[in-house]
């Protein structure tokens, strides 16, 4: 297992509390340890057999029936969900034919790992649904950290869940984004979002960019 599929999956079940950048580093260490605390794991910081497949499992807990506001219960996009679709999507970047990412891992679609073999296609509609899938999945945790979640305009929601899913759900739960979020400080939360631009401890000039779409969609949701 690469590293970037262990920062993806830590980041699935909201351990994760940095960028997924493919470097097994001081913070993917304690992430891994947190994370083989909670399922009662040896707490070496190592990923083997039994991390592995605890890292691979369904999210535990698994929140029963969360509720999402990308999708409608028949399964159709909601306006948020294209508007999470058109902005987490423009950033990852579509592919329909699957191919091996710079860590030698075969990716599809944006930037989906989860069962990916070489001469695989799909068309946009099939990989929007992919990207929802997993956008639900981080959504669940952003949710589970904000005070009323619903209560929050569209376009910042949408803001919240793209860096969520950039930078992990256990990074987004311990911002000042969230914690204003949760004061009713919008405005603030949206202010606080270009502080997240940092890969390794450096300025990365993609991630100040995204950083910069995600702030002026929040801010054009509560003007």
């Amino acid at each position: 297992m690469t590293v970037t599929e262990i920062q993806k999956l830590l980041a699935a079940h909201g351990w994760l509390s940095g960028p997924v950048d493919g470097v097994f580093g001081p913070k993917t260490k304690a992430d891994v340890i947190a994370f083989q605390k909670a399922n009662r794991l040896v707490a070496d910081g190592i990923v083997g057999p039994k991390t592995e497949a605890a890292l691979k499992a369904a999210p535990n807990p698994a929140p029963a029936a969360a509720p999402s506001r990308l999708r409608t219960a028949a399964g159709v996009l909601t306006a948020v969900g294209v508007l999470a679709v058109g902005l987490v999507g423009g950033w990852e970047g579509l592919k329909l034919a699957s191919y091996r990412d710079i860590v030698g891992v075969w990716t599809v679609c944006y930037g989906e790992t989860r069962g990916v073999t070489s001469g695989m296609r799909f068309t946009k509609e099939q990989c929007d649904a992919k990207l929802v899938d997993g956008l639900e999945e981080f959504e669940t945790g952003m949710r589970a950290c904000l005070n009323n979640p619903d209560a929050i305009p569209a376009k910042p929601y949408v803001a919240f869940l793209s860096l969520a899913y950039n930078v992990g759900v256990g990074t987004f739960c311990k911002s000042s984004i969230a914690t204003k979020a949760n004061r009713g400080d919008l405005l603030g939360a949206c202010k606080a979002i270009p502080l997240y631009n940092k890969a390794g401890g450096k300025i990365v000039q993609g991630l100040v960019n995204r950083r910069a779409d995600e702030q002026a969609l929040c801010l054009s949701g509560i003007n």
